[in-house]
């Protein structure tokens, strides 16, 4: 009697296991077709929330690209200055800290913009090193002197960083938080690939009216030993009274800039994946 009890009592649980399963299962099916539905129902609105974020562009802020003088790279990496203010970064080595030099004559520097390139020639186009195209910057530095005074070092406070999509647990804010230990920093995983950039407003404009030296430093010391790090990029600076916010890449001011009855299908699509990047609802 005692062990046909028991044989009752563990079909019952058995069974109340499986309803609880097929509840479970049936509750999961439920919120993956809301959650499906609620993203087609999103995804009409896409066209014209683009054509709004177009239209709110600031077109007439001018970014400056930086032509780099010196360049220098740790961890046996070689950088190579593509004259186009673009700057290339080799294959071999892994963790490296980027150092790039340049002067200017702009007044008033407001902003810097880093652009991450892709290129075909780098694991799944970029825009970093690694097998997946992704990339770790752990920590973001601007160094200016006045061509004036050229010993006259200061290190520029960076009081908001924006990226255009930042990784879960890496954001853009911790490249300007003082920790370049490797514990943190910004990374694009899973939209490698693509092209990606980020801004860093100044606490306060930098004058020298006779010109500066510009210093910047790209840390990658992420804490695994692998090239975490930028294939190809480009720096510029901004001079405005007003915060840039994110702003845009020069390619993709330039195809908003064209009629859009003018742009090829590689601009749109550029476009749209640039858009909706950004949109963080989506």
């Amino acid at each position: 009697d005692e062990l046909n009890k028991s044989k009752d009592e563990l079909a019952a649980y058995s069974k109340s296991i499986e309803e609880q399963e097929k509840k479970r299962a049936k509750d999961r099916e439920n919120r993956i077709a809301k959650a499906d539905k609620a993203l087609k129902d999103y995804q009409k609105q896409l066209p014209k929330k683009q054509s709004e974020w177009e239209k709110k562009q600031d077109l007439k802020l001018k970014w400056h690209i930086l032509k780099p003088t010196k360049l220098a790279a740790t961890g046996g990496v070689t950088l190579t200055n593509n004259n186009d203010g673009t700057v290339t970064s080799s294959k071999k080595g892994n963790k490296s800290i980027y150092t790039i030099t340049t002067e200017t004559a702009l007044k008033d520097i407001s902003a810097v913009r880093l652009e991450a390139l892709t290129d075909k020639s780098f694991p799944r186009n970029g825009p970093g090193r690694h097998t997946d195209g992704n990339f770790v910057l752990t920590e973001f530095e601007v160094r200016v002197a006045p061509k004036s005074d050229p010993k006259k070092v200061t290190k520029l406070k960076l009081v908001k960083s924006v990226a255009n999509f930042t990784q879960k647990n890496f954001n853009i804010a911790t490249t300007v938080d003082g920790r370049p230990d490797g514990r943190n920093g910004w990374a694009v995983s899973p939209q490698g690939g693509k092209e990606h950039w980020a801004t860093f407003q100044l606490e306060k404009p930098v004058a020298n009216p006779k010109g500066s030296i510009v210093t910047i430093t790209i840390n990658h010391s992420f804490n695994q030993n692998k090239p975490f790090r930028f294939g190809k990029f480009r720096l510029s600076l901004a001079s405005s009274k007003k915060p840039t916010g994110l702003s845009l890449t020069e390619s993709l001011a330039a195809i908003i800039r064209t009629p859009v009855d003018k742009r090829s299908k590689d601009q749109l699509a550029k476009l749209k994946t640039a858009y909706q990047l950004t949109d963080k609802t989506l």
